[in-house]
């Protein structure tokens, strides 16, 4: 049944439960032990632009410069 899931998996799934249930990114950046909630919203990016398009593409633009 867990043939083949690694503990990164895990770890990745922690994460997009946290964003998933509203958790503030800046919250879940320092529960992931990421060096800045850059890291973070890059990671989840796909997850963000889910729960709420306009606020990532906002956020994407302001760490890409682009937009």
């Amino acid at each position: 049944m867990f043939e083949g899931l690694r503990l990164h998996d895990l770890r990745h799934t922690f994460g997009s439960w946290l964003l998933d249930q509203g958790e503030d990114l800046i919250y879940v950046s320092r529960q992931m032990g990421h060096s800045g909630p850059d890291v973070t919203a890059k990671i989840y990016a796909h997850l963000l632009r889910e729960r709420r398009p306009e606020a990532a593409a906002k956020m994407s633009a302001r760490l890409t410069g682009v937009g």
